[in-house]
């Protein structure tokens, strides 16, 4: 990709590239800016092409003129100069394109510069060789920006359901992995084991189904973002690995999963794992921020839900009266320890989800100082949660009374959960 170290999203990113090949196969010593506008309007389903459209420009007729303008000044270039290895640069009149597209994404409170604000930075750089030739076709920035808003406000033709399966599909072609698996085959062989009362030692299957129960929902929770990130644009996150939900992949094993369980065996604090790295310039909208943020507590949120679903529900709570209470007591406390992550979790401290909830929306000053109690903000609130203060008893009184709002049946076995495996 030519060099640039303006934040781009993977769309504007993969303009550059063909920009780039436009400029190499017509003998370009560097990537002009009518290169980056036939890259943009050759981009599939371009939206510069939609917005054109929308402005009454003949496309296929700027397409050819851009084309041809391309191969006339390569023909003038002079010959026999020694191809530039390992890519060309951008020129200077695309250089200014680029920072005059990184004032419209600030302009417009963007976090990555897409493909149509790089029209628009076309557009602000009437000396550049392709606003020149947009200006002859009479477009405007402001022209473009409307046709922006009336696109984005037109009914569209996909529901977003659907697109989300397809995305869901596109992400899942690697499988899922043998360690999540197993991971999760040995949580069902541990909670066999306590409903039949299998042994001689229930509180050795019940540990074990507890730790690794909560691994397997920690290791949904990291999939929740990844998902949503790849659903927003992200999609290095398949190549990190995290869309295979194994635990090993993740950046951090140790702050993903040993301090999580280190702490709650100290105390009960469900802290999640906060491994998973997102490429928030690749995301399409800083309305994805949020949504990759909320993914995770969402996560702990169905897990929570399904925990519950035998304690009050027909036909599962007639069965469920002749088994072992340590197994309910584990599916309680199991059921507890989701609520907690699920509190913690929308938290507004800065390093939670909760924060990143509402990140993309706060000002540029509490986003300095976020910045820096980001490193200590588990810490913070394991210091609150631990000891024993009004903000404490203040957390745990609301938890327990989520868990009864959720089911009675519920939070009496989470209650004697926490007396076996906290004793």
């Amino acid at each position: 990709m030519p060099n640039t170290s303006h934040p781009l999203t993977r769309n504007a990113q993969n303009a550059l590239n063909n920009a780039r090949r436009i400029a190499e196969q017509n003998g370009q010593s560097s990537v002009d800016s009518l290169a980056l506008l036939l890259a943009l309007l050759q981009f599939p389903k371009s939206q510069v092409s939609a917005v054109l459209k929308f402005l009454k420009v003949r496309v296929e007729n700027l397409v050819a003129r851009v084309s041809a303008t391309i191969k006339l000044e390569a023909g003038q270039a002079v010959t026999g100069s020694e191809e530039k290895r390992g890519g060309l640069d951008l020129s200077a009149e695309n250089e200014s394109v680029l920072s005059e597209s990184l004032a419209e994404m600030q302009d417009q409170a963007l976090n990555a510069i897409d493909v149509p604000i790089l029209l628009l930075g076309m557009l602000r750089s009437p000396e550049s060789k392709a606003g020149q030739i947009l200006a002859q076709y009479g477009v405007t920035a402001e022209q473009v920006r409307e046709s922006m808003k009336s696109i984005k406000e037109m009914p569209s033709d996909k529901a977003p359901t659907s697109e989300l399966f397809k995305t869901l599909g596109r992400a899942m072609h690697n499988g899922i992995s043998p360690i999540f698996i197993s991971l999760v085959l040995f949580t069902i062989t541990m909670a066999v084991f306590l409903w039949f009362g299998i042994g001689n030692n229930p509180q050795l299957f019940m540990f074990a189904f507890i730790i690794s129960g909560w691994l397997v929902s920690l290791c949904l929770h990291e999939f929740g973002h990844a998902i949503t990130a790849f659903w927003g644009g992200d999609e290095s996150v398949e190549h990190k690995g995290y869309l295979t939900l194994n635990p090993l992949k993740y950046t951090h094993p140790i702050i993903s999963v040993v301090i999580p369980l280190v702490m709650l065996l100290m105390g009960g604090i469900a802290f999640p794992g906060g491994a998973v790295y997102i490429n928030v310039h690749a995301l399409r909208k800083p309305i994805y921020r949020s949504l990759v943020s909320a993914a995770g507590p969402l996560a702990n949120l169905i897990c929570l839900l399904l925990l519950a679903l035998p304690f009050g529900n027909f036909p599962f709570y007639f069965i469920l009266l002749a088994v072992p209470e340590e197994f309910l007591s584990a599916l309680g406390l199991l059921a507890l320890l989701q609520m907690v992550a699920l509190f913690i979790n929308l938290l507004p401290i800065p390093g939670l989800d909760g924060f990143g909830i509402l990140e993309p929306f706060l000002p540029h000053e509490l986003l300095g100082f976020a910045s820096f109690l980001r490193p200590f903000g588990f810490l913070i609130v394991f210091l609150l949660l631990s000891t024993d203060s009004p903000i404490s008893n203040f957390f745990w009184d609301n938890v327990w009374s989520a868990m009864q709002l959720v089911n009675l049946n519920l939070t009496y076995f989470a209650n004697e959960g926490v007396k076996t495996f906290f004793p």
